[in-house]
């Protein structure tokens, strides 16, 4: 049996194409890939994903300007992920493991630029960091599809371009750390069915609100 080293692709880029793939390749990862593409990417409309071990030796991005990428095993390293850095990126990456990227004091651990990052667990997130801003949205959403509660000491910030948070289906997403930011916040604005509820009593976000479908819950002073 051959066995092969974990591939590195420090600046390259790992083009999924609609393709799955399900034996170990695990690459190691770093940067943005070709033309900020992504260092794992979907170039095709299709659906694509990959069930491999994902490790980052720097600060690296995922994106697809086509089909969902779903990203199954697990990601890990001590440094920020990036979803749809490239311009033409507008689709869906699924997170669906327990992920070990980022580190508990790690800002902007989570930054979504574009499209839709979709997860049905905090674990998804990565490591719990204290930052105020771990999750940052410029531009991007994050969507749940389980009814699932992201750790009160996980901050979300909305950046230059604004952000969303949605849930699909009968699901809640209930966002316990404070969202901050002085831009607009979009809920569910791909017309997801579910409850984003905003269970913080210190929200500072001072931009729009905007309600596009399904429901937001608050329930007190300060949650808006």
């Amino acid at each position: 049996m051959v066995r092969r080293a974990p591939a590195r692709l420090p600046g390259r880029t790992a083009d999924r194409s609609g393709n799955c793939r399900h034996v170990a390749f695990n690459p190691t990862i770093a940067g943005t890939g070709v033309s900020s593409n992504g260092a794992i990417t979907n170039s095709s409309a299709t659906v694509a994903s990959y069930a491999g071990t994902v490790a980052m030796s720097a600060a690296s991005s995922i994106g697809t300007s086509g089909g969902n990428l779903t990203i199954g095993g697990v990601i890990s390293g001590a440094y920020a992920i990036t979803i749809n850095a490239g311009a033409s990126q507008t689709g869906t990456v699924v997170f669906s493991n327990t992920n070990t990227y980022g580190t508990t004091t790690l800002a902007n651990a989570t930054v979504i630029e574009g499209g839709m990052l979709s997860i049905s667990a905090d674990a998804n997130l990565g490591a719990v960091s204290n930052a105020a801003t771990a999750v940052a949205l410029n531009g991007g959403t994050l969507q749940g599809t389980a009814s699932f509660t992201l750790s009160a000491t996980r901050g979300v910030t909305l950046g230059a371009g604004g952000g969303g948070l949605a849930a699909t289906g009968s699901n809640t997403l209930t966002v316990a750390g404070v969202v901050a930011g002085s831009t607009a916040l979009t809920i569910n604005g791909a017309n997801q069915t579910g409850t984003v509820a905003l269970s913080s009593a210190t929200n500072s976000y001072s931009g729009n609100t905007t309600i596009t479908a399904g429901t937001m819950q608050i329930s007190g002073a300060g949650k808006l």
